[in-house]
């Protein structure tokens, strides 16, 4: 990206995303401190009622993570479109493509996580009077929330403003793309986005569908299902050898 000549959309995102990410990665551990220390999605559900705000919080930061203007890295897509040629509208391509498949699996953890029917381990192991976790826990999720709003707010384009580029300007000057192609690029990574996110939500609540998606995958589904292998990996050549 940096190629292209766009060094501030390219370092613009790690801004919003160093919010978004850590949140994500608190809000799990929320749940994960909620349910006895539990982390596996597969083993969870329904969550949402005991845990509203978590819930809350973990949203904005799956809006973040997928191409959602302001929360987004939709401005490294514009600046590819305005650049052209070959190599530039492969980032833009793929960039969509990416978009697409982050919809999938990020609102897949959210739907598995928070909604539909509550897990039999997740009854056992919620207690009624556990609710949401302990304030020390809390309140850093909520200020990284802040945080990704706030820093996304720092380049709006559409000729607006782009307070981040201004401010990168002087030590690293960057091709800004014109408003049509800002308007455009943000469109189609909101339907982009928006669509593998609608998509894997309503296979979730159609078994039928699920079934048909994950069929043609066969065995790399299978692949995916066991982490690519890589627990059972790490412990012959790790663990077992020290432990032998």
């Amino acid at each position: 990206v940096f190629a292209l000549g766009a060094p501030a959309p390219r370092m613009f995102p790690p801004t919003t995303h160093a919010c978004a990410q850590a949140l994500l990665f608190l809000g799990a551990g929320i749940v994960i401190h909620a349910l006895d220390n539990e982390q596996d999605v597969r083993w969870m559900g329904g969550l949402g009622s005991s845990l509203p705000r978590t819930r809350t919080m973990m949203w904005i930061g799956t809006i973040a993570l997928i191409v959602f203007w302001p929360l987004s890295k939709d401005g490294i897509l514009a600046a590819a479109l305005h650049k052209g040629g070959a190599t530039a509208i492969i980032v833009w391509a793929g960039g969509l493509i990416g978009a697409f498949f982050t919809g999938i699996y990020a609102t897949r953890l959210m739907r598995l996580v928070f909604y539909g029917e509550r897990s039999e381990f997740a009854r056992e192991h919620l207690h009624a009077d556990h609710g949401e976790a302990p304030w020390t826990m809390f309140w850093p999720v909520a200020a990284l929330a802040v945080g990704a709003v706030a820093s996304g707010l720092l380049s709006i384009g559409f000729g607006v403003h782009n307070t981040f580029g201004e401010w990168l300007a002087s030590a690293a000057p960057t091709i800004e793309p014109s408003t049509p192609q800002d308007l455009l690029t943000t469109a189609v990574a909101w339907v982009a986005g928006g669509s593998g996110a609608l998509l894997i939500w309503r296979a979730y609540d159609n078994p039928a569908l699920l079934a048909a998606l994950t069929r043609p995958w066969g065995a790399m589904a299978t692949v995916a299902e066991q982490k690519f292998y890589w627990d059972a990996l790490y412990d012959r050549i790790g663990y077992a050898p020290a432990a032998a």
